[in-house]
């Protein structure tokens, strides 16, 4: 007998941003197929564009600021070099050599410490790196796109669209209602309704299907 269904996916997910932001504009519509790491949607960026440009100016600070630390250290390396020179002369003084020996140290803590912000400053750009790529949204898997959750402007914090992973009928099932089993029992007859699904897989004639479950 004739038999109405539909096809379900057995495998599909929620593909999300991974930072928040308006959605600026969709580059898929609904029935598309795409391709892993296809571009599915941009989110607004010029947050994300002036952050990173922040940071980077960051980076270029933290730069100069060891260059000058490096500047100042090498100086210190050259007085200290002039006054030993000095110790066998009448000129030489003993207490000014022990304050350049101290600055020479300061003077080296301070490049470590430069050194250490400029790590952190690239750090931070590079996360910012990060999350301005993360605003183009990519299809994680090759598949078809079914669903669309939000419009051009929305708040983006969870998912976009929904896409299939395959998008052929292999990786389909078709969900049907076949029948009706009663269940005649020796009181009151109690009927007793279950749905059964079958699976259809790609075939000329869709005539080979196998039983999944029992509701």
């Amino acid at each position: 007998m004739p038999v109405i269904g539909r096809f379900v996916p057995n495998q599909a997910g929620q593909v999300a941003a991974r930072v928040a932001g308006a959605v600026d504009h969709f580059l898929v519509e609904v029935g598309d197929q795409v391709d892993q790491g296809d571009q599915i949607a941009i989110l607004v960026s010029k947050t994300y564009i002036w952050e990173r440009n922040r940071r980077n100016a960051e980076v270029s600070n933290a730069k100069a600021r060891l260059a000058t630390s490096r500047s100042k250290l090498q100086l210190l390396d050259q007085e200290m070099k002039r006054l030993q020179g000095l110790k066998n002369s009448p000129a030489f003084s003993p207490a000014r050599l022990n304050d350049k020996q101290q600055e020479n140290v300061s003077a080296k803590s301070e490049v470590s410490e430069s050194q250490a912000m400029l790590m952190a400053a690239e750090a931070e750009l590079q996360l910012g790196e990060i999350a301005l790529a993360n605003t183009v949204i990519r299809a994680p898997y090759a598949g078809v796109i079914i669903d669309r959750h939000f419009f051009k402007a929305g708040q983006m914090s969870n998912g976009v669209v929904i896409i299939i992973k395959n998008s052929d009928f292999h990786g389909l099932d078709i969900s049907c209602v076949v029948g009706i089993i009663i269940i005649v029992m020796k009181h009151p007859v109690v009927p007793f309704l279950r749905k059964i699904n079958l699976s259809a897989y790609r075939h000329p004639e869709f005539s080979r299907a196998h039983l999944l479950d029992i509701l």
